[in-house]
């Protein structure tokens, strides 16, 4: 396919069908839907129905085909050729699928937009129906994640359920954050801002007490009490050299070097 052609010749797919070799990819803005109605009647017509049925799963989890069409997809093996011809031209999607996904939804396999970020949920969280991570699976609609691992993967021809990952609303810079579920949107990182003390009274340790958030170390006061603070933040930390504009982290300056340094008492 020549790089200026808007359709899709499923390169992923056909080294699978061809060669049984691992997964390349291109995609492009349409799908080449003959081409690959070709190929499945060419598997169909020399009787390899293990990569028809490994290839066929390979474009539910792409999206190529509707997740509630990929038992029918599978097991369109049966039918003649023109029935799986039929059945091809109405499930293939033209167009690929939407490229991100928003807020509250699974991005297994598709990314989230970019006010969202794609983090692994917790087991008690809800999803919608299917197996949880960890069970066996046949297809990948059988899951919550939507997405099968080791699906026909040599002899098996079943797989597990890969953990469900879903899209969380993305805290912005300087805004407070969890160091234990980082939802910062990159480039930035959820650090914890403790100005460096010397012990010469620049400013109150946790868990002291306080009445404005400049006394803490933290620069944070909590029921006139000093706490622990972490924000989202694209900065140096210590050590680090400070070059293209970004600054130290907060309670470190650069020093004669540019390395980000805490500030010694004279």
């Amino acid at each position: 396919m020549e790089k200026n052609s808007k359709f899709l010749t499923l390169f992923f797919y056909l080294g699978l069908i061809l060669s049984s070799t691992s997964v390349l990819a291109e995609m492009e803005t349409v799908v080449d839907k003959e081409k690959v109605i070709e190929k499945f009647l060419k598997l169909k017509s020399e009787n390899k129905k293990d990569d028809y049925i490994k290839s066929m799963h390979l474009l539910a989890a792409s999206r190529l085909i509707p997740l509630e069409l990929e038992k029918k997809a599978v097991n369109s093996f049966s039918l003649p050729s023109e029935g799986i011809k039929s059945f091809l031209k109405n499930a293939i999607n033209v167009h690929l699928p939407k490229k991100s996904v928003g807020l509250g939804e699974v991005c297994n396999i598709a990314p989230c937009n970019k006010s969202s970020i794609c983090k692994m949920i917790g087991k008690k969280s809800k999803l919608s129906s299917g197996k949880p991570a960890g069970e066996q699976c046949q297809f990948h609609s059988d899951c919550q994640s939507q997405k099968c691992i080791n699906l026909h993967k040599g002899k098996n021809t079943s797989g597990k359920c890969a953990k469900p990952r879903k899209c969380f609303k993305g805290v912005t810079e300087n805004k407070y954050c969890s160091k234990d579920f980082d939802l910062c949107l990159d480039p930035l990182k959820c650090r914890e801002i403790n100005r460096i003390s010397f012990g010469i009274g620049e400013c109150n340790q946790l868990q002291k007490a306080c009445s404005e958030h400049t006394e803490c170390c933290s620069n944070l006061c909590y029921k006139n009490k000093c706490v622990r603070n972490f924000r989202c933040q694209n900065c140096y930390e210590r050590g680090q050299k400070a070059i293209g504009g970004k600054r130290c982290c907060d309670g470190l300056y650069p020093d004669s070097s540019n390395r980000c340094k805490p500030v010694s008492p004279l």
